[in-house]
């Protein structure tokens, strides 16, 4: 338990509320005295309530802990190591001057490893501590404590010998610590929110496509192997999501998959070995746990949906609908399973004997909280912070349009969500599409009704509701093809280039005063007029991006409203909603913005919020807008930090708390003249210190332009890679690229010291310790590079590549395999790096593409024409549209030709006389001209001779 740090805030608001909740002679408590809360290792009992209550109370299970709680004080009895851990909360207690007056002193009492007898004496003394506080007349102390299955641990055994021989009478106390549990705070909130989410995503993203897979392609796959499938994602919870880790992942149960005639609708089902049913209903069921809080989400799906299937789910959700209705603060828990009742008597009360015994369950700490089930007899209070399991259905119902015998004859309906209530009403967290529409498919028969038909799934009712959009889509791309959008764009931006070039190197006053004062609103502008807007809007409904302008379109009340990507402050999305918050005055962080005193009093748009019904479409805006806000902030700020960069200051090194670290890593360039050594990767306040055989490098944060994570995946090596504004000394090189990275070792043939199994034909094992390996060093990098990006609270993000957009090409005379970033393209495995911002580049000649050639060229001009060109050879063509979509969405002009170009040459003539080159028509001499230019000028002399600038046979060496 090393790494276990009790969050000492967290504790007292807690162990305040708890004693706050027994002091106010809350339910459950009645006559009782003390409490004990012991949960011992020996006891095989999954869900142990005093393993939750230590989760709640300090944030971690104590094994073999016991904990006695009087009115005035709290004692814990634990071992030495864990005793440790506890120490700091009576230090911070003695210090501080905000105690509430409940709040108990703490004592901690250590056991002597190995003792028993010393176990004895100290429950002894416990339990006398128990009797002195005992108010005046009362002689018999009642304890309360947590029952728990039988407990044979040798301080287990201590315990219940002294209580017998003490006589001090014990009553259960779960009910108690229920209620405080049950209603949760701030930071549970957000972890239930959490926990919902991976519900959702793995319901959405994994099981449901699964299943239409298996339904589509017709493969025999039982409800068991499907769901195991599934659940397999819960122990690699990046493949969930890239955010997540080991260890604070988990599923509530393995998921159920029911289909076939055979429904069980109580949290105790499992999904059986029959194969899955491609007709009638489908009931999936999936509950994530986010370091211990759980989630549910269950949703029914229908194959070819019969009138019976319809008016059944159809009653369902009106039901759903109802319970939400009743789950506010101040009714009672059975109000809810009442008012379900009283909706199915009203709309088809013929069904009402086929509904759930209960709507469901309290959620937190746990799966099931058995005190706060919504049945009809429960009429305890429903209060503001509860989360509920709202979890209902029919079963045994029949679907009269079924032959006898059929396994689509008897069917079910069942929904469940996790639902939070609030100070006003109740909150579903589990966004996932409920409605008739989202969870029917038809199946479209194309042989005979007597035997399995090969089909394709077709959703109906979505087909009807795409197929006006379809038909605007279809007639957009016929006015304007891909190429032409792509074409236009690159026109518009090669005139783009030239104005601005003409500008800079006429000296124009405006421009450079414009630099040098603050942004005002009256300075950002999107648009001069609509007639500007991009020609491939498609709906003035629906949000468009424009990188070309640096302008975000909204639709508000039908029409599109530009947003220059400036104003906006940030983008969240949350399940099928995005919402855009804006920039606004008297905000805490106005940005680049400055606004006048007349402007703090105008009327301003604070944020907006948009419903996505297309989950792909939503991430995919969020996505663009990231990015373009990530390049125009970047641009910004290395504006200002060229202005401000000045000399490196001191590392200041955290020394009082435990910094983030990589141990055991090695950096480029080396440290020593020997090669390479082993060393340690240390966060600090300021910077990062690499330190090894007594030398140190370090990086200051301030000083890092790019930061670059990259996983192992078909490399051997693992890699945090440091782009800097300033050159620093590593070892006896001054260099800008500073990189730390670990070796996947099994990865590489080594030559000593390596034993191999004899017999050992297909290498299994060591296949395994490699992928074992990977997994963890990827793990640990990434997990620092978070550390590292929550130290600077975001002001360095560490980019990460985008493996499907790289290619491979040759560079410095090595084929290496070259990955964008969002700022970046970058090749960071071989030596020298390859790494260019994006920022910088001018244009980028794609040079020898010719119908003949399997390979082409790629030369990067930069904006700083003292930078000589970066060129990329032997790029397999395959990858030239690839590469011609991205260059064009990253804004980056790109010219095409058949021929390598004299770089040289080109570049010598610009420095000689840049406002002379672009008043001349600056880059437009590499521009292929059009099918109907040839046409018209084939005959002209000057298309016959060569350009002065294209590279002759002799210089061909000399360009590459």
């Amino acid at each position: 338990m090393a790494d276990v740090i009790v969050k000492s805030k967290t504790f007292f608001a807690r162990l305040g509320a708890l004693y706050q909740h027994w002091m106010d002679g809350g339910e459950g408590w009645g006559d009782k005295s003390a409490f004990a809360v012991f949960h011992d290792s020996t006891v095989d009992d999954v869900g142990s309530k005093a393993g939750y209550v230590q989760i709640w109370l300090l944030g971690w299970e104590f094994p073999d802990t016991l904990m006695v709680g009087t009115r005035t004080d709290l004692y814990f009895l634990t071992s030495s190591r864990k005793a440790k851990i506890l120490e700091p909360l009576l230090e911070e207690q003695k210090a501080r001057s905000d105690r509430k007056p409940c709040e108990p002193t703490l004592h901690l009492l250590r056991r002597s490893k190995g003792s028993g007898e010393d176990d004895s004496v100290n429950c002894r003394t416990l339990l006398q501590h128990v009797k002195d506080s005992l108010p005046e007349g009362i002689d018999t102390p009642l304890l309360g404590d947590i029952p728990q299955a039988e407990m044979k641990g040798k301080l287990a055994a201590a315990w219940t010998a002294a209580l017998d021989e003490s006589g001090v009478a014990t009553e259960d106390v779960t009910l108690p610590f229920a209620w405080c549990m049950a209603m949760k705070d701030t930071s549970e909130l957000k972890l239930v929110r959490t926990a919902a989410s991976i519900s959702s995503t793995v319901l959405r993203k994994h099981l449901v496509p699964d299943m239409e897979e298996v339904i589509d392609k017709e493969v025999p796959t039982t409800h068991a192997d499907l769901a195991a499938r599934v659940d397999a994602l819960f122990a690699d919870p990046q493949k969930i999501s890239p955010k997540l880790v080991k260890g604070v992942v988990d599923r509530c149960y393995t998921p159920i998959i029911q289909s076939g005639g055979e429904y069980d609708l109580r949290p105790s089902a499992e999904s059986n070995d029959k194969n899955l049913h491609f007709g009638g209903a489908i009931i999936c069921a999936i509950g994530a746990q986010y370091r211990s809080y759980s989630s549910n989400v269950c949703r029914t799906f229908f194959i070819n949906p019969s009138s019976s299937h319809q008016v059944a789910y159809n009653l369902l959700l009106g039901v759903h609908a109802t319970c939400l209705e009743a789950m506010k603060p101040g009714k009672k828990l059975g109000d809810v399973m009442r008012a379900a009742k009283a909706h199915i008597e009203k709309e088809n009360p013929a069904l009402l004997p086929n509904f759930v015994r209960n709507c469901g369950f309290s959620l937190g700490i746990g799966y099931r909280e058995g005190k706060f089930v919504l049945t009809e007899k429960n009429n305890r209070e429903i209060r503001a912070g509860m989360v509920f399991n709202l979890c209902i259905g029919f079963n045994n119902l029949v679907a009269e349009e079924a032959p006898d015998g059929s396994k689509a004859r008897v069917f079910a309906v069942m929904v469940a969500d996790t639902v939070i209530v609030g100070e006003s009403k109740a909150e579903v967290i589990t966004k996932n599409a409920m409605d008739a529409e989202s969870v029917s498919y038809i199946l479209e028969d194309k042989v005979a009704k007597s035997r399995p038909v090969k089909s394709q799934i077709i959703a109906e009712q979505a087909e009807k509701m795409t197929k006006s959009r379809l038909r605007e889509r279809d007639a957009d791309l016929a006015k304007q093809s891909a190429e032409e959008k792509l074409r236009d764009h690159q026109k518009a931006l090669a005139a783009k280039i030239q104005l601005e070039n003409l500008r800079k190197y006429q000296g124009s006053v405006e421009s450079s005063t414009q630099d040098e004062t603050a942004t005002t609103p009256a300075d950002i502008m999107t648009y001069a007029s609509t007639t500007n807007f991009p020609n491939d809007i498609r709906s003035v409904y629906s949000i468009h991006i424009d990188p070309e302008h640096e302008a975000v379109l909204l639709p508000i009340y039908g029409k599109l409203v530009p947003f220059h990507i400036k104003t906006i402050k940030n983008v969240t999305k949350a399940d099928n909603c995005l919402r855009i918050n804006f920039l606004y005055p008297g905000s805490h962080a106005n940005g680049p913005i400055s606004f006048t005193n007349e402007e703090l009093a105008q009327t301003f748009v604070r944020e907006l919020t948009y419903q996505f019904g297309d989950p792909t479409a939503l991430n995919n805006i969020y996505r663009l807008i990231g990015e373009l806000k990530k390049r125009v902030t970047a641009r910004e700020k290395e504006a200002q930090e060229k202005k401000s960069l000045v000399r490196q200051e001191r590392l200041i090194v955290d020394r009082t708390a435990r910094v983030p670290k990589l141990s055991n890593v090695f950096i480029r360039p080396h440290i020593t003249g020997r090669g390479r050594a082993p060393g340690n990767l240390e966060a600090h306040r300021n910077g990062l210190r690499f330190s090894a055989k007594g030398q140190q490098v370090d990086i200051l944060y301030k000083n890092v332009k790019h930061g670059v994570f990259q996983q192992a995946k078909k490399e051997v090596l693992v890699v945090l890679h440091f782009h800097l504004h300033d050159a620093i000394m590593v070892g006896k090189k001054k260099t800008v690229d500073v990189q730390v990275y670990a070796e996947v070792m099994e990865g590489s043939e080594r030559l000593d010291n390596v034993k191999k199994r004899w017999g050992d034909v297909d290498e299994i094992e060591d296949e395994q310790r490699q992928r074992r390996l990977l997994n963890k060093l990827n793990e640990n990098f990434n997990r620092f590079a978070q550390s590292v990006e929550h130290i600077t609270d975001g002001e360095l993000e560490f980019d990460i590549p985008f493996r499907e957009l790289g290619f491979t090409g040759v560079h410095h005379r090595a084929n290496v395999f070259l990955q964008p970033t969002v700022h970046c393209l970058v090749q960071l495995i071989e030596v020298p790096f390859f790494l260019v911002t994006l920022s910088d580049i001018a244009i980028v000649s794609l040079e020898r593409v010719q119908f003949r050639l399997r390979n082409f060229d790629m030369v990067l001009v930069f904006k700083d024409f003292d930078r000589a060109p970066a060129t990329i050879m032997q790029i397999p063509v395959e990858h030239l549209d690839r590469m011609k979509q991205w260059l064009n969405s990253c804004n980056i002009k790109f010219y095409q030709g058949p021929s390598n170009m004299q770089w040289n040459r080109i570049m010598k003539t610009i420095r000689e006389d840049p406002a002379d080159f672009f008043q001349g028509g600056g880059w437009s001499f590499l521009e292929a001209p059009s099918d109907e230019e040839e046409e018209e000028d084939i005959d002209d002399e000057e298309f016959e001779e060569d350009s002065e600038f294209e590279a002759d046979d002799d210089d061909e060496d000399e360009v590459r």
